[in-house]
């Protein structure tokens, strides 16, 4: 037994050895994917590709067109490796599960429901999909069963040993496929933090509970546990999508520790920008009054100036507490980049300048120079980016009043379970089954079921609507409407679901899947 335990420890350590610490530096390039569609019919001639880095999260698409014989080529700006996180959506399928860096052409095939990167430049990619074909068929029903407890009915100590378990199976696995197959290094590499970090991943779930809302009865040393057995000291150790929605959920902790209306209020004030009276109404609506929304008072504050205001300051302060929290991580590279994610969720991606003040601290907490350069510039070319975009239109709480009517007035008096989801999202498509069997559950009341398409063309949607015969109401999306739908409903990723009550309410901004169909039925139930 023990000297199970020690392969997967010796195997890790030979990897981190073989990389130099804390000399990472950032050396964007181009990246061309070119591919070729095995027995394409024709029907959708457009594509999407959907990549980020970890970091700024910030996520970017290419528009992909497919020729008549299946061809189409691909060509985007990449800041580092990254493994699991680009996302091609072809033909109404998924492929996500690749390895790309900069400066570097693929060539792919697409059969079904498989991708395959050919050549030299493949290599990487047709050895991890080989150890991946046997991981599945040796640990996949272990896999499985973890995945399906998803923590909800197990305790932290037996949760965190079932995922140091399998983690430990997957090492010992790769070390004899490695022995055996001449896997190279670079790929040993990827696969080893793949598997590490899916476990970090898994455990900073756990802060949930079966509800999806924050577990208050965590012991003290969770996160201290967690950060400590899975930092981020390498380059190897981020370049994975694991490790990007681990350092994404730490910034989620930070934003939320010690945080409460009382404090929140506070920053608001000491902003100055608001009189003690609209203070006071502020404070109703961060407090969750219903009531308040439907007011004299709500009319009266409801301004572009006094909503663009209240927005940045929410931001503002999120990003603030993240920085306040920071003793919680060591200083690497991880916790630079939990800065850049913090920074670009709350700045960046809410079109939010920086101040000079602001630029002073961060620049005083980012260890790495390289990041430190690479966040300025991602900074003003993506503020110049939605400057641009939002030029004609400036009155943001009209554009979000005009959306609310065109997509949710309509159904008032009724329970509004919405789907945001994306045509070449895999995990969405695998839901469309699970919503059939939940609108048949309430086909006889008062629930409407809204699928809202984002990031898609309409090319892609009709046909995917056509294909998987998706019931209930149906939109796509345009560019603008979405952002601001992500901005009211916290969209950060697909599918995400959520719930509006018979008064037009948002009740749920992360509703269970279709899949948890007995969690849906109660969440719904409870509004009816």
């Amino acid at each position: 037994m023990k000297i199970k335990i020690l392969i997967p420890l010796i195997l890790i350590l030979i990897v981190s050895c073989n990389i130099e610490k804390g000399n990472f530096k950032i050396e964007p390039g181009q990246v061309r994917i070119n591919g070729v569609i095995n027995n394409y019919d024709g029907l959708c001639k457009t594509g999407q590709l959907i990549y980020f880095d970890a970091i700024t999260r910030i996520e970017e698409s290419e528009m992909i067109i497919i020729d008549t014989l299946g061809h189409f080529s691909v060509n985007f700006q990449l800041s580092h490796p990254i493994n699991g996180s680009a996302y091609l959506g072809i033909v109404n399928n998924y492929y996500g599960d690749f390895y790309i860096e900069p400066n570097q052409n693929y060539d792919v095939t697409i059969s079904g429901e498989r991708i395959v990167f050919n050549g030299e430049s493949g290599l990487i990619n047709r050895e991890i999909s080989s150890f991946y074909d046997l991981l599945y068929s040796s640990l996949g029903t272990e896999i499985e069963k973890i995945d399906s407890h998803s923590n909800k009915d197990l305790s932290l100590p037996k949760y965190i040993s079932l995922l140091k378990d399998l983690q430990n199976s997957k090492l010992e696995l790769l070390d004899n496929y490695f022995k055996k197959h001449n896997l190279s290094e670079k790929s040993k590499a990827i696969l080893v933090n793949e598997i590490r970090y899916k476990t970090a991943h898994s455990w900073i779930l756990y802060r949930y509970d079966k509800d999806h809302t924050i577990n208050d009865y965590l012991p003290q040393d969770f996160y201290k546990r967690l950060f400590v057995e899975y930092p981020i000291i390498n380059q190897d150790e981020f370049e994975n999508r694991n490790s990007i929605d681990y350092i994404s959920n730490i910034v989620s902790v930070l934003e939320q520790k010690d945080s409460n209306v009382e404090k929140r209020m506070q920053f608001i004030s000491s902003a100055n920008v608001f009189t003690p009276e609209e203070l006071i109404f502020i404070s109703k609506l961060y407090s969750n009054n219903s009531d308040a929304l439907k007011s004299k008072e709500f009319a009266k504050f409801n301004t572009s100036r006094n909503m663009t205001k209240l927005a940045e300051l929410f931001y503002q302060y999120n990003f603030l507490n993240v920085i306040n929290n920071l003793s919680l991580l060591n200083k690497n590279l991880g916790r630079d980049l939990v800065i850049t994610q913090a920074f670009a969720e709350n700045y960046i991606s809410k079109n939010i300048t920086c101040t000079t003040a602001d630029w002073k601290k961060i620049d005083s907490l980012i260890i790495n120079e390289s990041i430190r350069d690479y966040i300025h510039s991602i900074s003003d070319k993506e503020t110049v980016t939605k400057n641009e975009m939002r030029k004609e239109d400036t009155v943001i709480v009209k554009r979000i009043e005009e959306v609310r009517e065109k997509y949710f007035d309509k159904y008032l008096g009724k329970v509004i379970y919405i789907d945001f989801f994306a045509t070449w999202c895999g995990p969405c498509i695998a839901e469309i089954t699970y919503s059939k069997e939940l609108q048949y559950e309430f086909k006889t009341s008062d629930v409407v079921f809204l699928n809202l398409c984002a990031k898609s063309s309409e090319e892609n949607w009709k046909n995917l609507l056509k294909n998987k015969d998706i019931e209930g109401e149906n939109y796509l999306l345009t560019d603008d409407e979405y952002i601001l739908l992500s901005d009211l409903f916290k969209i950060n990723g697909f599918p995400m679901y959520a719930i509006v009550d018979k008064d037009g309410n948002i009740v749920s901004k992360d509703a269970p899947r279709p899949s948890s169909k007995e969690r849906v039925i109660d969440e719904i139930k409870k509004r009816l």
